[in-house]
């Protein structure tokens, strides 16, 4: 299945909360890097809860494209494993560890 949504990776952008209104955070993925502008929205993160509870949203939905690819990598090891023989299932199943322990710490606020 293909992809509809904004390719990753997204961002988060700390915006002025003074010049916004109430947007404290806005999600861009990176656009063309010819042709301005650089970075296109994805969405934005409205404060409701608190400034750190706000930010905690955007970290989750910056990380969604990454946690959708440690999924499929799952999904991936699992039908497939790399190959036949256990220790390609196994090297599938460490490469998809990887990858969706890196997208946690993203959806946690922490380096990708």
């Amino acid at each position: 299945m293909s992809a509809k949504h904004s390719k990753g990776p997204w961002e988060i952008v700390d915006l002025a909360e003074e010049s916004f209104g109430k947007v404290l955070f806005s999600i861009v993925g990176k656009s063309d890097p010819i042709t301005p502008p650089f970075y296109r929205d994805i969405a934005q993160v409205i404060h409701r809860n608190g400034k750190d509870v706000t930010r905690a949203n955007a970290h989750l939905i910056a990380a969604a494209p990454d946690l959708l690819a440690a999924l499929q990598g799952y999904v991936d090891a699992i039908a497939f494993g790399g190959g036949t023989d256990k220790q390609s299932i196994m090297d599938a199943i460490r490469k998809a560890d990887d990858i969706a322990r890196a997208a946690i710490a993203k959806a946690e606020g922490g380096a990708a």
